[in-house]
């Protein structure tokens, strides 16, 4: 049977006691390790899990270092042309170089304000996040099989977006969506100053697991040098612990501490017959950012619970802080499939044809190695022992003394292996042209011998056409994106004050709903603030990822708007002005009149208006 996770503190404030379950943090610590054992067994049903280290060595140029090519003679070559390496950098810029159009819209008319005020708060945290790049690390993690990005925030106005991959974050079920999973869990390493001062109600115990933990391998991040990046890829949790058991201990200035958050769908009900307060009751009410009150016969935890351990010592056993409810993970897989959990690495399909490539080559340079250095042979007798040990073939002027019954027939150079043309016709029309079919490349250089030599968007949309699937691998980012900007609403609302909406924008951080009832807050009194961010969407303009569409979408918002049938604030925002719309708006708009303005032409002028030649 498995173990159940224990029940929540329940604080008495009025007799000034702590209600805790018999054993209470054993069992969490049990539920813990019971949910990354459930969570580990399961990852390994994909495949692509278990060669993650294999790729990794063939990106870092390690192409030899299977075992069955580690046994190679170190005479023999290890000629490496690590063409996926350059097809990794060739799709991350292909699927990340180009900044979506993004825009915050909502389907209540009297709260286009606020939905304005997320545009502005979206587009603040991309620059200042730097998500593009952010967005280059998810998909990276994405080409192996699955990315994903952890969303954090606080007030008075925060937002943190980290990156992860299959190391870091374990849906207990990967075969479900990540929000319908029953547990998830996420592992870290935080030094100890800092968590000593996130938590210092529980600095005596953090210390205790920081001297536990010196010195000992980190199990899931790093591994022994002398282990292998492919075989350490696919060790279990205990087998790594062994591996690394034997290491010499090091003393670091900043011990690291383990860090799980453990973010559970918890159904626990109240059985009291007394409303309770839901909130951590070890941590004071003035550190929570989200409490709330529970009826009984009420789910405790209806937007999930949150428990956080430093080692085996529970720091945090609370709601889940944030209104949206859900868990603050976005999965990114570029490449689904439907028979089992994860997607297919982009890597899967180019290990073959880069290790083809690489022993075509490394024959090619042992032949070339036996031209410049050929064998020799002689016939027995035909030279004396001590002369043939001091004869170097190779060396200009080389002397060598034969024997009175050799002739010349009795030492000879031999001729070294012709390689068949053929080889050389697999390498230059298979291989290689797989290879950039694979990874999505377009040969320039190729293009360049053309007498006319095509234009930039000419050779996006020949790329286009060549790889289809860099469509569908955008789309996976757009709705990744699309779920990422869910939390981010809901994020702007509960955390966003109007002090720091100020500060960032000036009086375009005010809303109309901060002046009524409850001054200050965006969210109206007569709708729930933990849903309010429901009525509000952000809209991705689909292939706005797409390099070859965007540029056929600005082409397009130029012709409307040369014959009215859009605003100057889309063509705007269409071409990706770099002064803000609005303020280029305000500028036109001094300049001409405003019905001109309006109708998006050009003005006519009356003569006393016009200036200059005509």
């Amino acid at each position: 049977m498995s173990p159940a996770v224990a029940r929540a503190p329940i604080d008495s404030r009025k007799s000034g006691t702590l209600d805790l379950a018999d054993n209470y943090e054993r069992k969490l610590v049990t539920f813990r390790d019971s949910c990354i054992a459930q969570a580990t067994d399961n990852l390994r049903a994909n495949p692509e899990y278990a060669r993650i280290g294999e790729y990794i060595d063939l990106i870092e140029g390690r192409h030899w270092n299977t075992p069955d090519l580690a046994r190679t003679p170190s005479y023999r070559s290890r000629f490496v042309d690590n063409r996926i390496a350059s097809s990794r950098m060739d799709k991350l810029s292909e699927l990340t170089d180009i900044k979506p159009i993004i825009q915050v819209e909502t389907d209540v008319e009297a709260w286009e304000d606020q939905a304005k005020m997320n545009n502005r708060v979206i587009e603040y945290e991309w620059g200042h996040l730097g998500l593009d790049k952010k967005l280059t690390d998810v998909v990276d993690h994405g080409l192996f099989t699955t990315g994903f990005w952890k969303i954090d925030s606080g007030t008075p106005g925060w937002m943190g977006v980290d990156a992860c991959g299959l190391d870091n974050l374990l849906p207990v079920e990967p075969d479900i969506p990540l929000q319908q999973n029953p547990a998830v869990v996420f592992r870290t390493y935080y030094t100890l100053p800092h968590l000593m001062n996130k938590w210092p109600h529980k600095a005596r115990a953090i210390e205790r697991e920081a001297a536990a933990s010196q010195g000992t391998t980190m199990d899931f991040t790093s591994r022994p040098w002398q282990s292998p990046q492919s075989q350490w890829g696919s060790m279990t949790q205990r087998t790594r612990q062994r591996a690394g058991a034997g290491m010499p201990q090091k003393t670091r200035a900043y011990p690291l501490v383990q860090v799980t958050n453990l973010w559970v769908d918890d159904f626990s009900i109240n059985e009291t017959d007394k409303v309770m307060l839901v909130k951590d009751p070890m941590v004071d009410q003035e550190r929570h950012n989200y409490w709330y009150h529970v009826a009984p016969g009420q789910r405790i935890y209806p937007r999930k619970r949150l428990i956080v351990f430093a080692g085996n010592t529970p720091l945090w056993d609370g709601p889940n802080p944030y209104w949206h409810g859900l868990y603050p993970f976005v999965q990114l897989i570029l490449r689904p499939n439907v028979w089992r959990p994860g997607g297919i690495s982009m890597y899967r399909d180019l290990v073959p044809l880069n290790r083809a490539v690489n022993k075509i080559g490394a024959g090619t340079m042992e032949n070339i190695e036996q031209c410049l250095n050929r064998t020799l042979t002689v016939r027995g007798g035909a030279v004396n022992d001590g002369d043939w040990q001091r004869f170097f073939p190779d060396m200009p002027g080389a002397k060598l003394k034969m024997t009175g019954q050799a002739n010349a027939n009795d030492i000879k150079w031999n001729d070294p292996p012709v390689l068949p043309q053929y080889v050389f016709s697999f390498l230059g029309q298979y291989l290689l042209q797989s290879m950039d079919r694979h990874a999505g490349t377009v040969d320039v250089a190729s293009l360049g011998r053309k007498n006319q030599v095509p234009g930039g968007d000419t050779i996006e949309q020949m790329r286009d056409s060549l790889q289809t699937p860099l469509r569908l691998e955008m789309r996976q980012i757009e709705a990744f994106l699309r779920e990422a900007g869910t939390q981010a609403i809901s994020h702007i609302f509960q955390n966003y004050t109007l002090k720091r909406r100020m500060t960032l924008f000036g009086p375009d951080g005010i809303t109309s709903e901060d002046f009524l009832y409850d001054p200050g807050v965006m969210t109206p009194y007569h709708d729930p603030k933990e849903s309010h961010h429901k009525h509000f969407t952000l809209r991705i303009a689909p292939g706005s990822m797409h390099g070859a569409s965007k540029d056929r979408n600005k082409q397009l918002a130029i012709v409307l708007f040369k014959i009215g049938a859009t605003s100057r604030q889309d063509l705007l925002r269409h071409l990706e002005w770099g002064t803000p719309a609005a303020q280029i708006e305000q500028e036109l708009q001094e300049q001409f009149t405003p019905d001109a303005v309006g109708k998006g032409r050009t003005p006519r002028l009356v003569p006393s208006e016009r200036v200059g030649t005509y």
